[in-house]
């Protein structure tokens, strides 16, 4: 993952957000993000005698209060300039647009105070349209009672969703959602599954499953999603008490 980076203007409290595309020069830069460019020169053009000083992501995470789909979502970033964290707030709600037209081109107005994101916790989300193609496949596509089928799916979410992080392995980000962060099951979680499944199987029907599943598990395709919750702890003498993101969140 590449760090999200920031400026801050010191005296000002004036923070933009920086691009992947912020050292790209000439005819290289993307026509749709002129408008960044843009603001980057005022940025630079309005704090010129100021001291600005860069500001780097440290965690691999964000925090945020809901679906990075949803517009009226806020983002929080742990950042540091190297001598300090801070935490970077992120919202579209602070350019005074009634919330009824808000959208995802709005720009996003950043804040910065002294603080931490700290973990409170974690949830397993479970793709169960997949999920249950996988239990369709391991016995006879498309064969299985459809009451069947959603017996065990319910059955699988059931399980899946009572493991912790130590029942599971991280293996890398979700493409579509930088908030999710997609997870193995440990091999002792494998079997739990296995034998969450077993009452709704007759024994042939359950070594064939148990078969396809550890095969879809050892070559990585039988993931499930892991959302960390955070709150977000700003420090004492910034004289801002300790805010919690309400939505499970990793990075985007």
């Amino acid at each position: 993952m590449t760090p999200e980076r920031f400026w801050r203007c010191v005296p000002c409290e004036h923070v933009i957000r920086l691009t992947q595309f912020d050292d790209v020069a000439g005819a290289a830069y993307p026509l749709w993000r002129l408008a960044a460019r843009e603001e980057r020169g005022r940025f630079l053009e309005q704090h010129r005698k100021h001291l600005v000083e860069l500001l780097v992501q440290t965690a691999s995470h964000v925090a945020a209060s809901g679906p990075l789909a949803d517009p009226a979502t806020v983002l929080w970033w742990e950042v540091s300039n190297a001598a300090r964290h801070f935490v970077v707030e992120g919202t579209r709600l602070a350019a005074g647009i009634a919330l009824a037209q808000l959208t995802l081109d709005h720009p996003m107005v950043y804040r910065c105070t002294p603080g931490r994101l700290r973990p409170s916790g974690a949830d397993v989300s479970v793709p169960t349209e997949e999920l249950a193609r996988a239990l369709d496949r391991g016995l006879f596509p498309h064969v299985l009672p459809v009451r069947k089928l959603d017996a065990l799916t319910q059955a699988g979410v059931r399980v899946l969703r009572g493991f912790g992080l130590e029942d599971l392995e991280i293996v890398g980000e979700a493409p579509a959602d930088a908030t999710l962060l997609l997870a193995r099951l440990r091999p002792e979680a494998l079997e739990t599954l296995l034998v969450g499944l077993r009452p709704l199987l007759v024994p042939w029907e359950h070594v064939r499953l148990a078969a396809h599943l550890r095969r879809l598990h050892a070559a990585d395709e039988l993931l499930v999603g892991v959302q960390h919750r955070f709150e977000v702890v700003f420090d004492a003498q910034a004289g801002t008490s300790s805010s919690a993101a309400p939505f499970p969140s990793n990075s985007p």
